[in-house]
């Protein structure tokens, strides 16, 4: 058993420490947060620092060129068996400027390739596509922000001798297409 008890602090004291702190939070704000997150910088020192630099720029729809998010949010999970010794594409339509969010995972290792054909005129740069990845893996995650308005995703080739499953897993503003199956002849 502690017979010692706790130490106390003067009242004083406590008061002195916690304004002091309060006064330390505030130059804080106003020197390093505001000058950061809102190029808010009443002193200057923010500037001398560098932090405007680093505070979000907000620009007006107009000024892209697009209109950000045509699609609605989605999220998707997708399973795609692909059969021995083939291949196919599973695709979204996503806008310029918008973002997808992936993740995949197959029950072995397989070919694949994450790439883009434009659909408008803005990207012309890429035609005939734009290549992002490509590989052999087992799994694949990431971040696309579209450079352009077209069909993003993946071709997936099986080179073993059994179906290989892949779980794909998205989400961002995005209109589905599915899977293509280039085994397939369009009709």
């Amino acid at each position: 058993m502690d017979t010692n008890p706790a130490p106390t602090y003067p009242r004083k004291h406590v008061l002195w420490a916690t304004g002091g702190a309060l006064l330390v939070a505030a130059a804080l704000l106003v020197l390093v947060v505001l000058p950061a997150q809102y190029k808010i910088d009443p002193t200057g020192i923010g500037e001398a620092l560098g932090l405007t630099k680093l505070a979000p720029t907000i620009v007006p729809e107009a000024a892209l060129g697009f209109t950000p998010y045509v699609w609605p949010y989605e999220q998707a999970e997708e399973s795609i068996t692909i059969q021995p010794r083939q291949g196919l594409e599973f695709k979204f339509s996503i806008e310029r400027g918008n973002p997808i969010l992936y993740t995949w995972s197959s029950t072995d290792v397989i070919y694949y390739e994450f790439h883009a054909e434009p659909t408008t005129d803005e990207g012309k740069e890429y035609l005939p596509f734009a290549s992002y990845e490509k590989g052999t893996a087992a799994l694949s995650s990431g971040y696309l922000l579209t450079k352009f308005t077209g069909r993003h995703g993946w071709y997936w080739r099986n080179d073993s001798a059994k179906p290989i499953t892949v779980i794909l897993k998205a989400s961002g503003y995005y209109g589905m297409i599915g899977v293509i199956d280039p085994n397939k002849k369009a009709q």
